[in-house]
């Protein structure tokens, strides 16, 4: 009897220790995020306060150019979703955000200089991100082919004769990761 009574404390030191923190940090990393655009935050006492004013005047100048909404399905049935500006260029650059960010967040400097550099700009939403479907994010795994779909879509745009994908910290893993297929 007394071993049954070692065995429960034992399961239950296991839940409360081990499966309910690992079920805790499961749910913060994987599930969806809602990432909060840099326009809707306050940006004084932080890292990016001293670029605030550059931060405001690429995310207006995005705002003010006129872009197409894209949507593709990814291998697995998720449905993703980008922002095409074309600036009638023979060049696009795929643009793969980071972890719980925004494509404007990552992109709106980079993105800004690579329009006026003669590049058009797909702004991708990765999966569990924004308006993308999904529940969860692989950190890479998964949005690997993402990248591969966004790509063989860049295919069928007639116009495009050159192809670069650019990632921010898992956009970056994305990228890395898609770049043997």
């Amino acid at each position: 009897m007394i071993l049954i009574y070692i065995a429960l404390i034992v399961a239950g030191l296991y839940v409360i220790f081990i499966l309910g923190p690992a079920l805790v940090a499961f749910k913060m990393v994987f599930c969806r995020k809602s990432g909060t655009s840099f326009e809707e935050r306050n940006l004084k006492g932080t890292y990016l306060e001293p670029y605030e004013k550059r931060i405001r005047e690429d995310f207006r100048f995005f705002r003010e150019l006129q872009s197409e909404r894209i949507t593709i399905c990814a291998m697995d049935g998720i449905e993703l979703v980008g922002d095409y500006y074309n600036s009638g260029h023979r060049k696009l650059a795929i643009c793969m955000h980071g972890y719980n960010a925004t494509p404007l967040n990552c992109f709106a400097s980079i993105g800004k200089c690579l329009i006026n550099a003669g590049y058009d700009v797909l702004l991708t939403q990765e999966r569990a991100h924004g308006e993308s479907g999904g529940r969860r994010s692989t950190l890479g795994m998964l949005e690997q082919y993402d990248v591969v779909a966004w790509a063989n879509w860049a295919d069928t745009v007639s116009a495009v004769d050159e192809v670069v994908l650019i990632g921010v910290s898992m956009g970056c893993a994305s990228v890395a990761y898609a770049s043997d297929k």
